[in-house]
């Protein structure tokens, strides 16, 4: 049975994933997997490698079979990642993120014989003045903020009908949302309720403000970014003119809180999304990469 992380180690990864970032300008570990350390769950697994009483490599497989890994900096080019990826595959990794798709994790994928079965891209765009002003709905429609104790199960229904076919956000259980909300960048008005005439809720749109998300503001320059994380719309209300609205809301909301610059993660494979994505003035941030074996990314 797996065990619980230490509060030593799950202290020690952090401080690892701080390094890596430092280094190479991109996080190694997604938000979910950072949330897993404190998971006891049968299926999440978590592989440390110390060397000199510093922890030098790390390896979590998730829930779905999805694995990540991350190399400290002063560790790397000692087989760490290889024998990472290696034990990963043999405990049933079906694929594994190399977030910000780095030369070194390109090489280490492709010395296995594992290659890119999906892109996810992290755009981003400056906020300008005119991202405050009031959004207008079609007749009939409201949006209004998160009520915690009485909205859950709402957002979750939509939420899983808006995502029925992603492989992560159409997952999403009530433990995974209340510990999301526990979280200390959770602001119940930053998540956004869409409403028809009857005030029942059809879509959401989940803003999010992470203190050391950075982004490029107009004149290039990094600055604080608030960030565009789930948008969700009912199906049966697709068509009537609700998506860009909806979006609109939030940039609105990131704006009036004085961020100048926003971001958000879209599949590649969504060409309707990136197409509405660039058309609000989108460009690419960082790339990431989700790699897999070639008998999995090539079916016979």
């Amino acid at each position: 049975m797996p065990k619980p992380l230490s509060a030593a180690d799950h202290a020690a990864v952090h401080d690892l994933a701080d390094a890596a970032n430092s280094a190479d300008g991109v996080r190694p570990l997604s938000e979910r997997t950072l949330l897993d350390l404190d998971l006891l769950h049968e299926s999440v697994r978590h592989l440390l490698v110390w060397q000199g009483g510093e922890l030098a490599a790390y390896a979590q497989l998730g829930r779905e079979r999805q694995g990540e890994l991350v190399v400290h900096p002063a560790h790397r080019r000692a087989g760490h990642g290889r024998n990472l990826l290696t034990n990963l595959a043999g405990q049933g990794a079906a694929a594994v993120w190399a977030h910000g798709d780095l030369p070194a994790a390109r090489a280490l994928a492709a010395s296995v014989g594992w290659e890119p079965v999906r892109i996810l891209r992290k755009l981003s765009r400056p906020l300008a003045e005119e991202d405050s002003a009031p959004v207008t709905l079609p007749e009939g429609y409201g949006i209004r903020g998160f009520v915690p104790g009485q909205d859950e199960a709402d957002w979750l229904r939509i939420n899983a009908l808006a995502f029925a076919d992603h492989p992560e956000q159409g997952r999403v259980t009530r433990n995974d949302l209340d510990r999301l909300i526990a979280q200390d960048w959770f602001d119940p008005a930053g998540l956004l309720l869409l409403t028809d005439a009857s005030g029942a809720v059809i879509g959401s749109h989940w803003t999010k403000v992470d203190p050391a998300e950075r982004a490029p503001a107009a004149d290039g320059s990094p600055v604080p970014a608030g960030e565009v994380s789930v948008v969700a719309l009912d199906p049966a209300v697709h068509g009537r003119g609700l998506a860009a609205p909806l979006t609109a809301a939030g940039l609105a909301h990131l704006a009036a809180r004085g961020l100048r610059s926003v971001v958000l993660y879209v599949d590649d494979d969504n060409t309707a999304a990136l197409r509405t994505y660039r058309r609000l003035g989108f460009t690419d941030l960082e790339v990431h990469a989700q790699y897999a074996p070639v008998s999995a990314a090539r079916p016979a």
